[in-house]
């Protein structure tokens, strides 16, 4: 074979060897099919409607979708299903999930919009919600990479003792999650440390006239609320 021959010889085997790259290529990058993924950070997607005000009673998690390699020509639908590791129940827990979602034109990015329900969740520490969610193929889209082909979301009712807590009422009650909802029902939000020791006799004030007046005044509802006897308060 002369050298012009075994030139051409050796190209064709290069690209046929491309070419049969791409037919085997898993992560869809080199094909002409759409592929897409789960990002890393959809592994614990976390909300707590804990130190939401009370109205708050409807969230909406955004879980991202991700496509390999470029950017849509047209709108197209993907799917997913609901794994049975969820422990939430659909409906109940979180409103029913739509048979497809859309990826627009000229994106790389989509998201899931779940809506989280307050109504239903139990306030005990213990109980986490999680609803686990499986990309599917369907006319539109091929999966991509194996390891990213779920995403968790976990979510809860439970209002966690704060920090400062103890410092500030070790005097005056013991931890409840019911006295801290009312104080963030009055201030908007939960508090944090350096507003709270910035503005102590506020928030003093706030406490007895929010949570140990309003417990004299519904001793049905705060029953398990543990006051300190001979409270003191720093202001008339």
């Amino acid at each position: 074979m002369n050298n012009v021959k075994k030139y051409f010889f050796l190209t064709a085997l290069f690209f046929m060897g491309i070419f049969c790259a791409c037919d085997d290529n898993e992560d869809g990058f080199y094909d002409n099919v759409y592929r897409i993924y789960f990002p890393a950070e959809t592994d614990s997607l976390n909300f707590t409607f804990g130190d939401k005000v009370v109205a708050c009673q409807r969230h909406t998690v955004q879980v991202p979708v991700r496509l390999m390699g470029l950017k849509t020509t047209r709108e197209l639908k993907f799917k997913v299903e609901l794994d049975t590791a969820s422990t939430a129940e659909e409906g109940v827990h979180f409103a029913p999930l739509q048979s497809e979602y859309i990826f627009l034109k000229d994106s790389v990015n989509a998201y899931i919009p779940i809506e989280l329900i307050r109504e239903n969740l139990s306030k005990d520490y213990n109980d986490v919600y999680k609803i686990v969610l499986n990309l599917v193929p369907n006319e539109d889209f091929e999966l991509g990479s194996k390891q990213n082909l779920r995403a968790v979301v976990t979510f809860n009712d439970f209002l966690e003792e704060p920090g400062w807590w103890n410092n500030v009422f070790i005097a005056y009650a013991l931890y409840h999650p019911g006295m801290y909802q009312q104080l963030i029902a009055y201030f908007g939000g939960p508090l944090e440390e350096m507003y709270v020791f910035s503005n102590y006799l506020k928030v003093m004030y706030v406490f007895k006239h929010e949570v140990v007046d309003y417990a004299k005044e519904h001793p049905e509802l705060t029953s398990d609320w543990q006051f300190m006897p001979n409270m003191w308060f720093p202001f008339d």
